[in-house]
């Protein structure tokens, strides 16, 4: 769901529900603690997707060095003025190909790393 005062953040939906920060925000808030790397798998749908019926769509998938940027900017004299935002996976951009989904389900599983497992190196 794209929401904010410019209209293109991210947000995500539970239950109906508008999570109350950004995407990328909450994304940037995991990885200090939890390292520069992610790995990314995510399916579409318009429907509202179960994790059974998961298996069962084309799966998306992102691996790698990890960039999450939120920032919001303001003048003192107008107020709000615009986001820069950014998420990119593996040199994804991760962020513009969610917005071209804005209207669909999505189920989304980031796993964080410190560094990659050998077994998930590509």
């Amino acid at each position: 769901m794209l929401s904010g005062e410019d209209g293109h953040t991210l947000y995500l939906a539970q239950h109906g529900y508008l999570e109350d920060s950004p995407l990328v925000e909450r994304i940037k808030g995991y990885l200090w603690p939890a390292g520069e790397f992610a790995s990314v798998r995510y399916a579409t749908a318009s429907t509202p997707i179960d994790e059974g019926k998961f298996i069962d769509l084309e799966i998306r998938t992102s691996l790698g060095e990890t960039e999450a940027k939120y920032y919001e900017r303001y003048s003192d004299l107008t107020g709000y003025l615009w986001t820069d935002e950014e998420l990119k996976v593996g040199g994804h951009d991760l962020l513009n190909e969610l917005k071209t989904y804005a209207d669909q389900y999505l189920y989304l599983e980031i796993t964080f790393y410190k560094q990659l497992p050998p077994g998930l190196k590509g």
